[in-house]
């Protein structure tokens, strides 16, 4: 008999670059960005941090900080103005000089001056090649170096045009191209550098401090006085772990947009965060821009040493803690009504207090789901519209036995599977426009904590902890950050009522394990975003492409109990008739459609005995639909959204669902149907080219 194993996962792809032990050289180092990220570097071992700048007081003064954070002469700071050639050349001299090495160089010196736009092209872009030249010079192959990898910040205004800062955007622009060019493949070979862009949106730093007054004219001044007033702006901090995942997972040559996720001005409430995961998540959410969190667990020590450790690192009054069991509705309770006191309110609720004990069941069956319902409850309660509330997100942590049974955790995996079943739940769509809560939940693989390292000891018995030992033996334990920085995905990307896992890609293998076959997929993943359209193309393309491969080459055959199996790609209305308010989501759903085509002729159903099929879906109401008309690529954008939606008809998701049993049950391979108005679905039916050749 096979033993099953229990999943493990990195949480990520393999990382392209250790930390450990590696020099990096920061320009623009001194504050803002710059400095975030040394200190990130820094707290993954980082051997040591070059901080170059033209303020010799503040440089002085974060490397005296980072050196008393981290340890004597981890930093330096060299002075150096990176708009001249000479400068920079000594710069990096220096710096070999010092350390001996340079493995990362992140180019983050910009600033923004449009009355002075001479000198912003020389800072933001010939600064930037200035650099780039002296790092191939010391790192690339090809000149006896051993290669590493280059950051280069641009900015969101290098992908979407800035009306107010013409002058700004081109030299972001400028280093788009640089970047991508310097990054291409056949660089990368022969200099084993690799070169990654990150586009960070608004960031709360001294480069818009009083930008308005910078512009290229007056009234382009008052335009961008104007919008920075709208915009939501992100904490430095939260830039910096971005630009650690793009040094980490970027392939040379490409460009990375932040997220727009803001936490600013957030409360949270975090069970089980006076260590491991539960901690992290409060670390992560800090540097978000979260400005308080309350943390409840029964550990009073581990608690006091945590609003310790968060206070130095964060600031004062921003970490409250409470010390009590909160599988009881009452304590819990307190937790609520005393950080809405001293916070004036509650948005986000992570569940995570959770033990791993088969021995002390019926403690375990309170820990993990008692207070997962009752911390549920409460945060509906408090956050509800209809309670006053504005709403808010509630994450309940389970575990990847809330999705595969352990045989030798069998009782944990009943609290797991009820957490999962639990927020399926309570986070239906009913509930959720009824409050503006949204429930989803988190199912991390093994992770590396004190209960699992303790997990042996409180199996059943000695039969049981042997299953386990073998289900769970010879995984690779992903930390607890990576389930953290999980947890921002769930925050901006997730819908209430689904259910996450920090794994990767093990979706299909999930299905087998559980259900034993497989017979139908739907490709049913997409957004609607033209503002971050790299992301828009990943999940509607890319994400239907591994989908479909997956599916038609290898599951479907092997597990299908019939003698057919199902594809169905989810495209839209707007892959039949193009919607000029959203280009690029069109040309995605466009390519959707022809792909279903292509995978669907009747060539590749002879060899697989699988229907590929496309449905088409009109205007429906969904949570996707409300977002979509401030996700266009700008006003002018926005404005024909807001003109011409109301030409469609709009149906309920029920009548897709019905649409998608009926093509399931009857369509032949390779067809397209159109489901809209809630009508029954009709094929769309492409003539033949010949048709318009000319006669």
């Amino acid at each position: 008999m096979t033993k099953r194993k229990l999943h493990c996962s990195t949480g990520k792809p393999k990382p392209l670059i250790d930390f450990n032990c590696k020099v990096a050289l920061i320009t623009g180092g001194a504050d803002g960005i710059g400095l975030a990220i040394a200190h990130e570097l820094l707290s993954e071992n980082a051997k040591n941090i070059a901080l170059v700048g033209i303020d010799n007081s503040r440089g002085r003064d974060s490397v005296h900080a980072l050196n008393c954070t981290y340890g004597k002469s981890k930093a330096i700071f060299v002075n150096c103005d990176v708009q001249s050639k000479v400068q920079v050349n000594d710069c990096y001299t220096k710096v070999m000089k010092e350390f001996g090495q340079l493995d990362i160089v992140i180019n983050a010196a910009g600033i923004f001056d449009g009355c002075n736009w001479e000198k912003e092209i020389m800072t933001n872009l010939v600064g930037t090649i200035h650099s780039m030249l002296e790092a191939h010079k010391i790192m690339s192959k090809e000149e006896a170096g051993t290669g590493g990898v280059i950051l280069n910040f641009s900015g969101i205004h290098g992908i979407k045009p800035f009306y107010p800062a013409p002058t700004l955007s081109a030299g972001h622009h400028g280093v788009i191209g640089l970047s991508r060019s310097f990054g291409h493949e056949i660089n990368f070979k022969s200099s084993g550098i690799r070169v990654v862009t990150l586009c960070p949106g608004i960031t709360r730093t001294n480069f818009i401090k009083d930008a308005d007054q910078r512009a290229l004219n007056e009234r382009m001044g008052k335009q961008l006085k104007i919008l920075l007033c709208k915009v939501k702006r992100q904490k430095a901090d939260a830039c910096a772990l971005s630009a650690l995942h793009v040094l980490k997972y970027g392939s040379s040559g490409s460009v990375w947009v932040t997220r727009s996720i803001s936490l600013d001005d957030k409360i949270a409430i975090i069970t089980g965060g006076a260590e491991g995961i539960g901690l992290a998540i409060a670390k992560v959410l800090l540097k978000s821009g979260v400005s308080g969190i309350a943390i409840a667990d029964n550990s009073k020590d581990k608690g006091q040493e945590s609003i310790r450790q968060l206070s130095s690192e964060f600031g004062e009054n921003k970490i409250l803690f409470f010390d009590g069991d909160m599988s009881q509705s009452k304590p819990f309770d307190r937790v609520f009504k005393e950080t809405i006191k001293h916070f004036e309110g509650v948005n986000i609720v992570i569940n995570n207090a959770g033990i791993m004990n088969d021995v002390n069941w019926e403690c375990q069956v309170n820990t993990n789901l008692s207070s997962t319902i009752i911390g549920t409850l409460l945060g509906m309660q408090y956050m509800s519209k209809t309670s006053f509330g504005q709403g808010g997100t509630i994450i309940n942590m389970a575990s990847i036995m809330g999705l595969i049974p352990s045989s030798g955790y069998p009782i944990h995996t009943l609290t797991q599977f009820g957490i999962v079943g639990f927020t399926r739940a309570i986070g239906s769509v009913n509930h959720f426009d009824r409050t503006g809560v949204k429930v989803t939940a988190l199912c991390p693989g093994l992770t590396n904590t004190k209960l699992l390292k303790q997990a042996p000891y409180h199996a059943i018995n000695d039969n049981f902890r042997k299953e386990f030992k073998e289900e769970s033996g010879g995984c690779t334990l992903q930390k607890p950050e990576n389930v953290a920085l999980a947890t921002l995905d769930v925050l901006c990307d997730a819908l209430s009522g689904s259910v996450w896992v920090v794994e990767n890609n093990k979706a299909f293998k999930k299905t087998i394990e559980i259900f034993k076959n497989l017979d139908i997929l739907i490709n049913n993943a997409g957004i609607a975003n033209d503002h971050t359209f790299d992301r828009e193309i990943d999940v509607n393309v890319k994400g239907v492409v591994h989908g479909v491969l997956l599916g038609l080459e290898n599951y479907i055959p092997k597990y299908k109990s019939g003698p057919e199996g199902v594809i169905v790609n989810i495209s839209s209305v707007a892959g039949t008739t193009p919607f000029c308010m959203m280009p690029i989501y069109t040309g995605t759903k466009f390519a959707v459609l022809g792909m279903t085509k292509a995978f669907g002729d009747e060539a590749h159903h002879k060899r697989t005995k699988i229907r590929v099929l496309a449905l088409c879906p009109g205007v429906t109401q969904t949570p996707l639909m409300a977002g979509v008309s401030s996700s266009t690529l700008g006003p002018a954008y926005q404005k024909l959204f807001e003109e011409q939606v109301g030409d469609f008809p709009s149906q309920e998701t029920e009548s897709v669902a019905l649409a998608m049993i009926k093509i399931v049950k009857n369509a032949k391979t390779g067809t397209a149907w159109i489901a809209e108005g809630g009508q029954d679905p009709y094929e769309f039916v492409l003539p033949p080219r010949e048709s318009f050749a000319p006669k």
